[in-house]
Order: structure tokens, then sequence, then C-alpha cells
């Protein structure tokens, strides 16, 4: 049986706000990019059973706002430590050991971690967009993998959909 993993990288965030890396902000670009990935998650009629995301303050209100705008309160979400810019290897790892029960869940985070997993696990090439950038931010990849969670390598899963905000007008 087929999961489906959804890959989200953070929204733009601020780098003048004069903070930690940890706590920057989303900028003005963020603050509208992610609530459009939302309403797109929406009219996909796509759920996460899982949310799993980064704790970086960047992160947390990308998926704060595509949650309100997606209308998934009701989804379990979890802030976890490790995925604050996670290695491939790492991200990997967390992925190989989910629950075999669950079957869809979306991944809040950070690069080159993010791209890295990505460019792995999809049998195909990923498209780039005209600067020649893979993932940029506020970019949701969804990918349907082949078997269970723990078999997750390279080249296992299809790249069903790849979302940019620019896209979406």
């Amino acid at each position: 049986m087929s999961k489906t993993l959804a890959l989200l990288r953070h929204a733009k965030s601020d780098w003048d706000a004069g903070t930690t890396d940890i706590d920057r902000p989303l900028n003005k670009r963020g603050k509208k990019d992610a609530p459009s990935l939302g309403r797109w998650l929406q009219r996909q009629a796509w759920r996460p059973q899982l949310i799993l995301s980064s704790p970086a303050v960047r992160a947390r209100q990308t998926i704060e706002a595509v949650i309100e705008q997606a209308g998934m309160q009701d989804v379990e979400l979890r802030w976890e430590e490790e995925l604050y810019l996670a290695s491939r290897k790492s991200l990997l790892q967390r992925i190989r050991g989910l629950s075999q029960e669950t079957k869809s869940v979306l991944l809040v985070g950070h690069n080159p971690g993010l791209e890295e997993v990505l460019e792995y696990l999809s049998r195909t090439a990923v498209p780039t967009t005209d600067s020649d950038k893979l993932f940029t931010t506020a970019n949701l990849a969804l990918l349907r993998l082949d078997g269970n969670w723990k078999d997750a390598g390279r080249g296992t899963a299809e790249l069903v959909e790849l979302v940019r905000p620019r896209d979406l007008g």
C-alpha cells in the first residue's frame, strides 16, 4: 500500500528581524504565500493524518497559516526539535520511523535537507524554476511512496505535484 508524503519548505523569512536564526519570523511575502498554499490544499481536498514541523518561528508561522486556510485544525500537529535544519539523513530516518498505520504525512522544514530528500526519493527529475532553484521557500511537494515508510529510499516515490506560490496566482 502506498503512502503520501508532503514536504513543505517554510515561507520566506525576514533576515532583517535582528533575531537568532530559529526565531526569524516570516516577512511580508512569506505571510502572503503560506495562506495561499493552505487554500490550494483545501481545493485539492488533501489532508494529512499527521503534521510534523520544525519548531523554528518561520516554520511555525507557515504551517499555522496553512492549517487555518486548509481547515486542518483537527489534524495532529507535532513540533519536533530534530527537524530544525535537519539533514537528508536525519529526515529520512524520521520518515522511515513513521508508524505504518499512518497513511499520509506533511513534513515542514528547511533546506538543504528537504530539497535533498525530495531529489533522493523522487524517481523522476524535479523541475527547477527559471533561476535553477529546485525547492524554494513555500514550495510544497506531494510524493507517493511505494510500499511502507521503512522502505523509503532512492527513487521509491513518484512526485505527484510540486506547488510553488507564484504558480497559484
